[in-house]
């Protein structure tokens, strides 16, 4: 079966699609039989126009504009693409309204819920063979919106448990980071953009010190536009305590030992379908405070949800789970990378029925 895999984020791209997408590529050319698997991503300065990767072939072709979208039919009628599997983003809307010209079908990915709060017409998707879930409060989105329910698939999102780091390894990354030593933190992964609730954590530091006073807050990630404007003055301007260190953007093999060197690690999000940086933190065996509205972990581990996006409900959460607090228990073999190929695969053969 030849696929092409069409995203906007892929390496270098620091981002949880640019894995999905990797992680997913990789275990559908190894599966047996294997897939013919392309993946099809926008031009990156300084990034290979065309590379291997993990048995899939990554091409850099598309143009960052209203043209992507028939470069990327062009593409898959040349390589005589069986099935097109597509990120649902802004970038390809214009895709589905050219599904006729595919050589197969054409399915959609949703990965998160931005359609939802954007206001996104899911019309277009209407085009689409199927549309993959990543997680099932994107499914229950769709429904409400009309998708006929038999076009929907939920299907787990892949996870490569990451390799526990060494005491030495955390140590490491404590000081490339220049993180103290001896300071306990807790640590936020993702991208400083108003939805993530990073004023919100901000916000719930001072009654945290009150409490846990040495504790120290660490945030990795990129720093949106969007991020910056929503602080009276400037993100930066927010970091006055010493006790918050802000990193930047961390490549993705580095997290983990950032995590592992964490007392908990805290994603205060108000839109999130599956997040890959909490099932990290859970394989990890840390303790984390978990972001509300995700079904999976409303059911697996409750004791980790927040309650809401607020500073006061933060400051608690984060409090409860350093002092109180142990593992989750969650079900990650659903997330087995072989396992979720499979259903992939079930999908594609689905779509082209």
């Amino acid at each position: 079966m030849r696929v092409l895999l069409v995203t906007p984020l892929f390496f270098p791209s620091l981002s949880g699609a640019a894995v999905y997408f990797d992680t997913l590529a990789r275990h559908l050319a190894a599966a047996t039989p294997a897939c013919d698997v392309t993946i099809l991503t926008p031009r990156v300065p300084g990034a290979p126009a065309r590379e291997r990767r993990g048995g899939a072939r990554v091409l850099r072709l598309l143009p960052r504009s209203r043209l992507a979208a028939p470069a990327a039919v062009a593409v898959a009628r040349a390589l005589r693409a069986d099935v097109v599997h597509y990120h649902t983003i802004a970038s390809y809307r214009g895709l589905p309204r050219l599904a006729a010209l595919l050589p197969g079908p054409l399915v959609g990915d949703m990965r998160d819920l931005a359609a939802r709060d954007e206001g996104v017409d899911v019309a277009p998707y209407r085009h689409c063979s199927r549309l993959i879930c990543a997680a099932e409060n994107i499914l229950a989105f769709l429904r409400a919106r009309g998708v006929p329910p038999a076009r929907l698939v939920h299907v787990p999102i892949p996870l490569v448990p990451p390799t526990p780091p060494s005491p030495a390894a955390v140590a490491a990354a404590r000081a490339r980071w220049g993180l103290p030593a001896d300071r306990p933190y807790a640590l936020f992964v993702g991208a400083i953009i108003p939805y993530k609730g990073v004023a919100e954590l901000l916000a719930a530091m001072d009654a945290v010190w009150a409490q846990l006073p040495e504790l120290g807050l660490v945030l990795a990630g990129p720093l949106t536009p969007e991020g910056d404007a929503a602080f009276p003055g400037g993100f930066r301007a927010a970091l006055r305590d010493p006790r918050v260190r802000y990193l930047g953007p961390v490549p993705h093999d580095e997290v983990p030992a950032l995590m592992a060197g964490a007392e908990v690690v805290v994603l205060p999000s108000r839109r999130e379908g599956m997040p890959r940086v909490c099932l990290e933190a859970i394989a990890l065996g840390r303790k984390v405070v978990l972001p509300p509205g995700v079904p999976e972990f409303a059911r697996a581990c409750p004791e980790a949800v927040l309650d809401a996006v607020t500073p006061e409900a933060i400051a608690a959460a984060i409090v409860r789970a350093c002092r109180e607090g142990r593992p989750v228990r969650y079900p990650l073999e659903q997330h087995d990378p072989a396992r979720v190929a499979a259903l992939t695969r079930a999908v594609y053969r689905a779509a082209g029925a």
